[in-house]
This record gives C-alpha cells, sequence and structure tokens, in this order.
C-alpha cells in the first residue's frame, strides 16, 4: 500500500481526501507546506499531495524544497486555480501532475494511484 503526504489547509479538504485516499493508501495529512516538508524530511513516502495555496510556504516552494531534499517520487499539485499551469514558477518546481479542484472523486483516485505504478518503495 503507497504511503502518501497530503498537505492541505483546508480542515475539509484533507478530511475529503483521508476518506477518499485511506482505502488505497496509507495517508499522513499535514496543514501547511513548512509541515509537509518536515515531514518529507523526517518520514518515507511513496508520494505527495500539495495544494498550491497554503499560508506561509505554499505548494510550489514546499515542492522546490522537498525536491531539493531529495525526494525523487511523484508530488501531485493540487489547486482551483486554473492559471497556475502557465505560471513558470509552477512549471519549474519539480511537479510530476497538476489535478484542478474541483475534481471526481474517481479521477482524483485515478490519476494519484496512476503516478505510484512502478514507483513502489521509491522516495
Amino acid at each position: 500500500m503507497p504511503r502518501l503526504l497530503v498537505a492541505d489547509d483546508s480542515d475539509i479538504m484533507r478530511t475529503v481526501l483521508l476518506r477518499l485516499l485511506g482505502p488505497h493508501c496509507e495517508v499522513v495529512a499535514v496543514v501547511n507546506g513548512q509541515d509537509a516538508i518536515a515531514a518529507a524530511a523526517s518520514q518515507t513516502f511513496d508520494g505527495i499531495l500539495l495544494d498550491i495555496r497554503m499560508p506561509g510556504i505554499d505548494g510550489v516552494a514546499a515542492c522546490r524544497s522537498i525536491r531539493s531534499g531529495g525526494f525523487e517520487g511523484p508530488i501531485i499539485a493540487l489547486t482551483a486555480d486554473e492559471s497556475v499551469s502557465r505560471d513558470p514558477e509552477f512549471a519549474s518546481a519539480g511537479f510530476t501532475d497538476l489535478i484542478e479542484k474541483p475534481f471526481a472523486a474517481e479521477t482524483l483516485l485515478n490519476r494519484i494511484l496512476a503516478c505510484f505504478e512502478g514507483d513502489q518503495g521509491e522516495s
């Protein structure tokens, strides 16, 4: 079972993601980019799901930091801002995929699990 780090500042979104992903992944949830960076540095994950717009350290800065720390697994951006994918900062941050909110539960689950195919145990 893949181990996934989820970082989102919304209590509701974290609850939705935990319920959706929990049967398929071991999920560790944190509330901001700083906590995501700390968790990625101190624990092993098969993949990471980062909300882009979080207070303090946002998802783009968190992704850069996590990548610079050596994490090579999939990092998926989650955002309600459709313009994010056109931002040069986003493009160079090191994300594997981008999923836009609102999302269909099945679509989110399939895209996240697809990132793990062939990456089991790597991080």
